[in-house]
């Protein structure tokens, strides 16, 4: 530049596409935490009923757990008794489910003029499966600890039948 236009001109660039970039990801990271809120809940709101629809078998099986403690099973083996019983259950309804929604899932995916993506991997499939065995095994395996630290005598007195 001639050094009489050295302070007369002012060049700014602009670089349209990081700032566009940037207004993208500040959205998207919005959209992301209001889908994580929104998957917490419903997960947890999920467990809460799960838990609340488990209760009242827990509670008829109170007499089943004095029954047992009278004739001498031993705490470990009653555990084992309940865990495994949980854990068929959970095999048994939330397995047959969880493929289910999986499959569907997939098929959705593959139809092309749908124009939508759904992800769903075999590792979130497993996941799901693993977390709701594990909690249903300790809503199962709490309530028969509470009843274990009692003797035998006086789980009939109060749980009479």
């Amino acid at each position: 530049l001639p050094e009489d236009m050295v302070g007369m001109l002012d060049i700014k660039v602009a670089d349209n596409y990081s700032m566009a970039y940037s207004a993208y990801k500040e959205s998207t990271a919005a959209k992301m935490d209001t889908r994580t809120i929104v998957i917490a809940s419903v997960i947890l709101l999920s467990l809460i009923m799960l838990y609340l629809m488990q209760r009242p078998k827990i509670r008829d099986r109170m007499d089943l757990v004095t029954v047992y403690r009278l004739l001498g099973i031993s705490k470990r083996n009653l555990m084992m008794i309940f865990g495994m019983e949980s854990l068929t259950t959970t095999l048994k309804y939330s397995l047959p489910t969880i493929a289910l929604a999986y499959g569907a899932i997939r098929l959705i995916s593959s139809i092309e003029q749908l124009g939508t993506v759904l992800i769903y991997p075999l590792w979130g499939a497993l996941l799901t499966l693993g977390i709701i065995a594990v909690f249903r095994l300790l809503v199962a395996i709490l309530p028969i600890l509470s009843l274990n630290r009692k003797p035998p005598a006086q789980l009939a007195a109060n749980y009479d039948f």
